[in-house]
């Protein structure tokens, strides 16, 4: 708003410098003619002796009736110069009185717009906070046990085995509140089992989620069950299944682990990773060289082809302990190489993840012991 004055006041600098001289040789004019109209265009009586009140009209009874004003002038040409400097100071008062109600105007839209933000912001509610919802779908169950046909408890562990969230039970979903909490890999524990884990991953705890689990709470699958970000499948001591393994000699570790697998299933290059249940802690790793795996003339998601999660058919289903289904491609699949970092797609790859051809049941390997 200042500048705006700046510039008007700019444009009418002839017309207020042809008065202020006129105003210097006016014994009549007391307080100056510029004076008075910068104390109309800021809405004050100038020095308490002026009501606010049009500059023009002040200006023009002082120049008829003052002593030495334009009515003791006998000089035509005099009385015309009055007349004419009369003249400007109109033009100049309408011009102030028209910025003066545009930058009142502008005044009060700015209050109306402050007060309505300040309102905004105390009737503004605070932002729900982002959820994971967990559905039970007994599409994803294959092999094993049922172990829940409904929720009624869930609890969200951290890595160290801390709860540090309780979820919220409604029949067959869960939800769980992810304010607070950091990206990573955490489990759930479902109406108190604690032998049969659920692995959940978090990318983004500002953003909610859903995560779908079979009865058997061993497949799953997050995002959606069509096409997930992540499937998940797990190996637990509840389902009976074999504990981890040292890579060195096949024993069980010490103390006993169990395993899940968990497969990042939008990438280019489906990454694997066998993590221990609970812990998280990452056993090993691997980076498919393709999206699909052409298994007999049929391309098939590395996802699905690599993990057992219903009803998709996988690498096991397939092998069937035909290794001769396998070695054109993967020769040497049971060929254990001394260390685990010498393990690839043509030298003992059955020992990737677990130890040997004989899958799950012979235990999922720790690489280092």
């Amino acid at each position: 708003m200042r500048l705006g004055r700046f510039l008007v006041l700019g444009r009418c600098t002839s017309r207020y410098r042809s008065l202020c001289r006129l105003d210097a040789d006016a014994d009549s004019f007391l307080p100056g003619v510029c004076g008075i109209l910068r104390a109309q265009w800021r809405g004050m009586n100038y020095g308490g002796r002026f009501p606010p009140v049009r500059a023009s009209n002040h200006l023009t009874a002082r120049f008829r009736g003052a002593p030495g004003g334009a009515a003791n002038i006998t000089d035509p040409m005099e009385k015309k110069a009055w007349s004419t400097n009369v003249k400007r100071i109109h033009w100049i008062d309408r011009r102030s009185r028209r910025i003066g109600t545009i930058f009142t105007g502008i005044r009060v839209a700015s209050v109306v717009l402050m007060l309505l933000g300040l309102v905004g912001c105390l009737v503004t509610t605070t932002p729900t906070s982002a959820t994971l919802t967990l559905q039970l779908a007994s599409s994803l169950d294959g092999d094993g046990d049922i172990k829940v046909t409904s929720f009624t408890q869930a609890v969200l562990i951290d890595t160290s085995g801390k709860m540090v969230k309780t979820g919220t039970v409604a029949g067959n979903l869960v939800s769980i509140d992810l304010s607070g909490l950091a990206a990573g890999d955490f489990s759930i524990e479902l109406n108190g089992d604690g032998d049969d884990l659920l692995p959940t991953r978090i990318d983004d705890p500002t953003q909610s989620n859903t995560q779908f689990v079979g009865q058997k709470l061993r497949a799953s699958a997050i995002g959606s069950l069509e096409d997930p970000s992540y499937r998940i499948a797990t190996h637990p001591k509840g389902q009976g299944e074999h504990a981890v393994v040292k890579y060195s000699d096949g024993s069980n570790v010490t103390p006993e682990r169990y395993a899940y697998a968990i497969v990042a299933a939008r990438a280019d290059r489906p990454i694997t990773e066998i993590r221990v249940l609970g812990t998280d802690e990452l056993l090993s790793s691997f980076t498919a060289s393709r999206a699909f795996h052409p298994a007999f003339q049929i391309a098939q998601p590395m996802s699905t082809w690599v993990l057992n999660t219903p009803p998709n058919s996988f690498h096991c289903d397939v092998y069937g302990g035909d290794e001769t289904r396998c070695t054109l491609c993967h020769p040497n699949l049971n060929s254990k190489p001394q260390q685990h970092s010498e393990v690839s797609p043509t030298n003992g790859l059955c020992f990737q993840c677990h130890y040997g051809k004989g899958g799950s049941e012979m235990g999922f390997v720790d690489p280092n012991q």
